[in-house]
């Protein structure tokens, strides 16, 4: 019976010292004033079943209808929505620093965790592992591949045809990832990447053995590419090379596929649209697969295109940044207190009226095209 007392003392203490943290939290944040859910106020939680929920971005964009132009997350993140603070939040290279919500992106190898171009936060690193590549993701960089992108597009294309023609969430609380992926005693939950970074080791192997067959003398690709820094820089290695393929799959994958997505949904969902693109189309007599050079031609696809990349853009997060030293003061005069955790949602972002127009939310691919009189 003693012990059952002991528990229950020790249980009623716990408890009263987790609601007088978490009181204190509330009462002394400087954040306190920033609306938001109620419960975000006190923990982390909130926004991670809000993701867990898969529609986070619809969410946050409601609380900013609510709430106006910052909105409270967590106990220490506040999402911010006035585009004016895009070029102080995400400058090229700031103070600004990103948060930890990125480490769930690292790779964890045996006992090894790598850090790579996304998940560190460090920007000398960035800037390291950068520099050998850089050239190859600029506009006439990009253009050597266009062989290799015609190739894919062909092969979609004909998938279509086949087809249809002829029948996060643990990044809201990153200690997280460590506790169930990356601990050093035994992994818990699913593997973050396991399918990527096992394809990436397979493929880059492969080609380093001479075994997958491909030859250099038709078309070099990134991965052949990657493989020549080997030989130019000291500091490069198998590890390294295989941590660039990784991050080319992890961001050319999913953006890729859901912008594509995203331009056929709302040109299918719009006829005026689909006429209009579709007598641009005819009108110019392409050739398949058609060239960048072609396309860049055609302003109607264009304006669809980035209409459709704000309607449906491929990040539904805050991409998160920390504050620095001297603060943030918002345009209203409220004051964000160095250390807090801030982020734009494209989402958010995207609809802003004061930008946009009043149809906003509506797709409407004209607003991207210069009509007489404008500049």
């Amino acid at each position: 019976m003693a012990v059952l007392d002991l528990l229950y003392d020790a249980l009623l203490g716990l408890t009263a010292l987790l609601v007088s943290s978490l009181l204190w939290t509330y009462y002394n944040s400087p954040l306190k004033d920033i609306p938001g859910p109620f419960f975000a106020k006190f923990t982390n939680l909130w926004r991670f079943f809000d993701v867990w929920g898969g529609r986070a971005e619809l969410t946050q964009r409601m609380l900013h209808q609510k709430h106006g132009s910052a909105v409270r997350l967590g106990p220490n993140t506040v999402s911010l929505s006035d585009p004016r603070l895009i070029k102080t939040i995400y400058p090229i290279r700031g103070e600004y620093l990103k948060s930890e919500f990125y480490k769930v992106n690292d790779v964890k190898s045996g006992q090894a965790i790598f850090s790579n171009i996304f998940s560190t936060l460090s920007n000398e690193f960035h800037a390291m592992q950068l520099k050998p590549i850089q050239k190859h993701y600029t506009p006439n960089g990009l253009m050597d591949f266009e062989p290799l992108v015609d190739k894919t597009i062909s092969t979609f294309t004909q998938k279509i045809e086949e087809k249809f023609v002829n029948p996060g969430k643990v990044g809201q609380i990153p200690r997280l990832d460590f506790v169930l992926d990356k601990n050093p005693i035994h992994r818990i939950g699913p593997q973050s990447f396991g399918t990527v970074v096992n394809k990436s080791v397979q493929r880059t192997m492969a080609r380093i053995n001479g075994t997958d067959q491909h030859s250099t003398r038709a078309q070099k690709d990134f991965l052949d590419r990657f493989i020549e820094k080997k030989k130019e820089t000291d500091w490069v290695d198998d590890n390294q090379i295989i941590g660039w393929l990784c991050i080319n799959m992890f961001a050319g994958s999913d953006t890729t596929g859901i912008t594509l997505r995203a331009i056929i949904y709302y040109v299918l969902k719009n006829p005026r649209v689909h006429r209009n693109l579709q007598q641009e189309l005819d009108a110019a007599n392409l050739s398949l697969p058609v060239s960048h050079k072609a396309a860049q031609t055609l302003t109607y696809l264009g304006a669809v295109i980035e209409e459709a990349t704000r309607m449906h853009p491929a990040v539904g997060l805050p991409l998160e940044r920390i504050v620095p030293t001297q603060g943030l003061t918002l345009s209203d005069g409220r004051f964000i207190k160095p250390g807090t955790i801030v982020g734009m949602n494209p989402w958010v972002v995207h609809q802003d009226k004061t930008v946009f127009g009043q149809d906003a939310e509506s797709f409407n691919p004209e607003r991207w095209l210069q009509w007489p009189g404008e500049t």
